[in-house]
């Protein structure tokens, strides 16, 4: 099949409108309308997924890898994020206080990198993927996987977390053991979802599940790898969800070689604040109450 950069849309694009808004998502915007950003233009609509006889590519392959940077303005503080996170939970802080996490050097986390605009089926290398629990947070703020794949959700210490996929049924809240078992959460269908922590309301992470495996998420260091490219043309592109910032890339991958990708994004917060401003539901208007009847 074939997986192009409109694979991408449908569900990057309602990011921008999560984004705008800073906020968490309820259950009922698991489908955001799309507003005018720049993550619009990364994708419109999901292909189909593979039929079950489809034989996965055996073919060449190669392995895309960079770094992610962000220039421009500085992340701006999120004070009222801040202020409900406890002492005891500080550790949070840093990776929820900020609109993004930047390194000293625009090192770009919890960025979305994915590899699309090949053909050939790749199937996704593991059944899940995994995400940790520690100080009260996740450890990333973005979380990447393939249509099938189940989410895994552990515990590094006794904070107790009770993690919760936004949107999607749940038949009960799963626990993980701190050191022991996985809470383990499969989403039922492709698109942008939320993983939160009950027990620590501020913990959020955006979940994009798609219908292809080419895909990565940066670390702290703004760094990415993603093997098993089918040898070819692709498009390489890079979205961090909580600044609306988007990249995309055309690269040709060459079997056993290693291809380099580096994105730069810039970050602008007078432009970000007027998205924002433009994204926000209108204000309850007072000539849209009823008028008293007259007597």
């Amino acid at each position: 099949m074939r997986l192009s950069a409109a694979t991408l849309v449908g569900t990057l694009a309602t990011t921008s409108a999560m984004a705008a808004c800073s906020r968490r998502p309820s259950s009922s915007d698991e489908t955001l309308a799309p507003s005018a950003s720049a993550a619009q233009r990364m994708a419109p609509g999901p292909s189909a997924l593979p039929a079950a006889s489809a034989k996965p590519y055996t073919g060449p392959v190669g392995t895309i890898r960079g770094s992610v940077r962000v220039v421009g303005d500085a992340a701006p503080v999120l004070e009222d994020v801040l202020r409900n996170i406890p002492d005891e939970c500080a550790g949070a802080r840093g990776v929820y206080g900020t609109l993004f996490r930047a390194g000293p050097g625009g090192e770009a986390a919890d960025v979305l990198v994915t590899v699309t605009d090949y053909q050939h089926y790749v199937p996704a290398a593991s059944d899940h993927v995994e995400v940790v629990g520690k100080d009260c947070a996740w450890n990333t703020r973005t979380v990447g996987m393939t249509m099938g794949q189940h989410l895994e959700v552990s515990a590094r210490d006794a904070k107790g977390y009770v993690p919760n996929l936004i949107g999607l049924p749940t038949p009960a809240n799963m626990i993980p053991v701190p050191g022991g078992a996985a809470a383990r959460l499969k989403p039922t269908r492709p698109g942008r979802h939320g993983l939160n922590d009950l027990a620590h309301l501020f913990a959020y992470a955006d979940v994009f599940v798609v219908k292809f495996s080419t895909l990565a998420v940066t670390g702290l260091d703004g760094r990415f790898e993603i093997s098993g490219v089918p040898a070819g043309t692709a498009t390489v592109s890079a979205l961090l969800p909580a600044a609306m910032l988007v990249d995309q890339r055309k690269v040709t991958v060459k079997a056993n070689e290693t291809a380099t990708v580096d994105f730069e994004l810039t970050f602008d917060e007078a432009r970000y604040q007027a998205q924002r401003k433009q994204s926000a539901p209108p204000a309850p208007s007072s000539s849209t109450a009823p008028s008293p009847s007259a007597n």
